[in-house]
């Protein structure tokens, strides 16, 4: 994934030097979720889902863009094996590639949509916890067999889409909101297209 993301990035590095017009067609965005991916789980929000978005437009309709996303949350307290207390503090992290495709029919509104391949990971530790959910000091010398054991991060490449619009106050800045599943099921944030 690691060489997918670099290759990415050299590609649209490559596009910008070979575009030489006044109008430029990179794009950035900076997003904060209004929905994080495990609201349903009832987890509590430590870090609020962020995401950083640069894209390339090949035409008026298709544009190719690479994407950055985290988020941290904190499960609600579970019972374990019978009678131990514990919280899962999640950090979660997710790249990929995008491609968008673009309906410009309004004067002031983009709309888009797409699928993004995109890499997840966790990295997940667990904090056990008493009865009144107060983190117990750390295991000198934590176990290694399971079920107690926190498995290690492992991450995932999974195919996504995605649906939004753009709203253009002024030429060059935007407003946007996204409705995909990413660092979190709902994004708001700012548009920038360069000159």
């Amino acid at each position: 994934m690691k060489r997918l993301t670099w290759n990415a990035i050299f590609l649209l590095a490559t596009l910008s030097v070979a575009a030489q017009s006044s109008k430029s067609p990179w794009s950035f965005d900076a997003g904060a979720g209004a929905l994080p991916t495990f609201i349903s789980d009832q987890a509590q929000v430590n870090i609020w889902p962020v995401s950083l978005q640069a894209g390339y437009r090949f035409s008026e309709l298709f544009e190719l863009g690479i994407y950055a996303g985290l988020s941290s949350s904190t499960s609600a307290t579970v019972v374990e094996f019978g009678s131990e207390l514990a919280r899962y503090e999640n950090v979660h992290l997710v790249t990929g590639l995008r491609g968008e495709f673009h309906a410009n029919r309004f004067e002031r509104v983009d709309l888009y949509g797409g699928f993004m391949l995109a890499y997840y990971r966790s990295f997940v530790d667990r904090i056990a916890v008493d009865e009144i959910g107060v983190a117990l000091p750390p295991d000198p010398e934590p176990s290694t067999n399971k079920p107690y054991a926190v498995p290690e991060a492992t991450g995932k490449v999974l195919p996504t889409g995605f649906v939004g619009a753009i709203y253009f106050p002024a030429e060059r800045i935007g407003l946007f909101a996204e409705l995909g599943y990413a660092v979190s099921l709902v994004q708001v944030g700012l548009h920038v297209k360069l000159r």
